[in-house]
């Protein structure tokens, strides 16, 4: 009888946090950073990006995390079912491209990716995970010597000046500007939406957890503090879901 009436006072003492992700359409849904020179990282900077994402579909390539213009930029994003990770000054001639093989990317499953890279110029500084694994390498591109900085704003799930968005429910998008080692990403796996490692380095940290609707677009905080936050680009009241990893 004691235990039973423990049991129940449990029960109602318990605090159940309800946890909410953004769903972006695949059509004209993004998140966008705004301009702030934090985000002007060149190739010579360390950095490491990381995303719960999943899928609903694929477009030609999903664009995770991105401050680019056509030939010019970073690009973090998931082509033909593996993870790429792109610094580029040009995109025909001057560029760091790299593939993941054996990633096996699929719809409707949760999935944490990161990359991390060490300002050496080089793809060999390139390094990416799965599920707080490192992954292997296939097609690599490693030419890059010159400028990576342009204009942009940074972009959530979508490369809008081509056309590209993701159909996929975003929960977390951070960026770094230090290379994470692999048990830093390991441990950014392991505590799902937990207190995250180096968070003195971080200069993205979204909020979606406690993005609010205004009428108009959600704006999600900047956990960082270096922006006034970021915010949803086409989006409508439904895309705040109940579903996260």
């Amino acid at each position: 009888m004691i235990i039973r009436e423990l049991v129940k006072l449990r029960e109602v003492n318990k605090v159940t946090t309800t946890c909410y992700s953004m769903d972006l359409d695949g059509v004209n849904e993004y998140i966008e950073a705004p301009i702030n020179a934090a985000f002007d990282l060149v190739r010579t900077d360390s950095m490491s990006f990381e995303v719960w994402v999943k899928f609903g579909g694929f477009d030609l390539i999903d664009h995770l995390i991105s401050k680019y213009q056509i030939g010019k930029g970073i690009v973090f994003a998931v082509f033909n079912n593996e993870l790429r990770f792109d610094l580029q000054n040009n995109s025909s001639t001057n560029r760091i491209t790299k593939y993941s093989t054996g990633a096996v990317i699929t719809t409707g499953v949760w999935y944490h990716f990161a990359v991390t890279y060490d300002g050496s110029s080089l793809a060999s500084g390139v390094k990416m995970y799965k599920n707080g694994v490192e992954l292997s390498y296939g097609l690599t591109i490693d030419t890059l010597t010159s400028s990576i900085l342009n204009p942009q704003t940074v972009k959530l799930g979508a490369f809008p000046s081509a056309g590209f968005y993701s159909e996929s429910i975003l929960n977390t998008a951070r960026w770094w500007d230090v290379e994470l080692t692999a048990g830093d990403i390991l441990t950014q796996y392991n505590n799902r939406r937990g207190t995250p490692v180096q968070a003195a380095s971080l200069i993205l940290n979204t909020d979606i957890q406690n993005s609010t609707w205004n009428g108009v677009e959600y704006d999600i905080p900047d956990l960082t503090g270096i922006t006034a936050g970021y915010t949803t680009v086409n989006a409508e009241v439904e895309d705040k879901v109940k579903n996260c990893p």
